[in-house]
Formats: structure tokens, C-alpha cells, sequence
């Protein structure tokens, strides 16, 4: 080899059998860490979907909002098939309509395509609760981590309120 002269700098190749971090084999409870987050957010989301059959055919809280549902989707979405005799059939008006017209819609979209039933008219609103459950996660988990996200998730979801409209 030829002498080197003073100061030149010698870039030295690192040894091959070193192993980086991310290739070690990973521990039973690291591999479980990884999917816990999404075990606890399908837990969560069953939690809205399993119960929304279960109680009396509509409950005293829902018969209006199913009745404007209803009325919506015999006009929008063309459910005919979905008038009744002897009650009001007319689509609804902005004042009847005071919290907003999404969960009305979803509902009338739900009686629409899946007829007039408990579960139908249960389940539109079931579907937005989860979509916030799993958007709680995403946006928790980007911002302060997977844990983060997964605890917020059960928050969220024990929650009496959000279980109550989810469903």
C-alpha cells in the first residue's frame, strides 16, 4: 500500500456484521404492542354495532328523528315505498330540522336502502360513530403516538354521550 500523506482523511468502512436496530428480532409483546391499537378500536367499534338491535323497535328519543328520516327519504332518495298512512309525509322543513341535516339524511339513506327496521334506522348513525373512533385514533396517533390514540379511542368510546347518539 502507498504511504498516505499527513491530514488526509481515511473514511473506514463500518464491520458487516454489526446489526442494525430495526433488524433484531422483535419480542412476543412488541409484535402484540403493534396490533393492540387496532384490537382496542375494533373493540370499540363493536361496542357501537352489536347493541343497535338489541333494544325495543324504536325508542321514545329516536321516533322523531326516524320520522324525519323517514320523510326525507321518501322525498330525496326516492322511497316511495316508505310513505305511511295517516301521518305526515311531507319533506321536512328547516325549522323541524333544527340540529342539522346529516344525521337526518343518514338515517333516510339507511331506511332507503335497507327498508324500515330497528337496525336500519340505528345503523347510518352507528357508521358516522365509528368513523369518528377511527378518525380519533389517526389524529391522535400522528400527533402524540400509537398509546395516545388507542387510550383515546376508550375515551371516546366509554363515553355515554357519544355511545347514546352513536347508536
Amino acid at each position: 500500500a502507498r504511504p498516505r500523506p499527513p491530514g488526509e482523511l481515511v473514511l473506514e468502512t463500518p464491520p458487516t456484521n454489526m446489526v442494525e436496530p430495526s433488524a433484531r428480532s422483535r419480542t412476543p409483546v412488541e409484535r402484540f404492542l403493534d396490533f393492540a391499537p387496532l384490537v382496542v378500536l375494533g373493540i370499540a367499534c363493536l361496542s357501537l354495532v352489536i347493541p343497535i338491535a338489541r333494544s325495543g323497535l324504536w325508542d321514545p328519543f329516536e321516533l322523531r328523528s326516524i320520522d324525519l328520516g323517514r320523510r326525507i327519504a321518501v322525498h330525496w332518495f326516492g322511497g316511495a315505498d316508505l310513505e305511511l298512512e295517516g301521518v305526515v309525509n311531507a319533506l321536512p322543513s328547516r325549522g323541524e330540522v333544527d340540529r342539522g341535516e346529516l344525521p337526518f339524511s343518514s338515517i333516510g339513506v339507511g331506511l332507503r336502502l335497507l327498508g324500515l327496521s330497528a337496525w336500519a334506522g340505528r345503523l347510518p348513525l352507528c357508521v358516522w360513530g365509528m368513523l369518528g373512533l377511527v378518525a380519533t385514533y389517526l389524529l391522535v396517533s400522528r400527533l402524540a403516538g400509537r398509546v395516545a390514540g388507542a387510550l383515546s379511542v376508550v375515551g371516546l368510546a366509554t363515553v355515554a354521550l357519544h355511545f347514546a347518539l352513536g347508536r
